[in-house]
């Protein structure tokens, strides 16, 4: 039986499912019996839920000067690029 520490370490690759069959069944056993790891999964995908609905964060004022800069420069053309 895996303890509440093992299944701590492993809940989120339990819910993305790339365990394998055995560590899944041991997980899936360990949760019948045990309500704080039940409860300690729930939250966990309480918040990957919540933050896959989260807008994209925007740029920096940083990133966004650099990449204007980037735009802005002329680009260097070496002798092959011309050809």
């Amino acid at each position: 039986m895996l303890t509440c520490r093992e299944v701590a370490a492993r809940a989120t690759d339990y819910m993305e499912g790339p365990l394998p069959l055995r560590q899944r069944l041991q997980i899936a056993m360990h949760l019948l019996i045990c309500a704080f790891c039940r409860r300690y999964v729930r939250q966990l995908a309480l918040t990957q839920d919540t933050l896959r609905r989260l807008p994209p964060p925007l740029p920096s004022d940083e990133d966004l000067d650099r990449l204007l800069h980037l735009f802005q420069s002329p680009r260097r053309r070496t002798d092959q690029d011309s050809r």
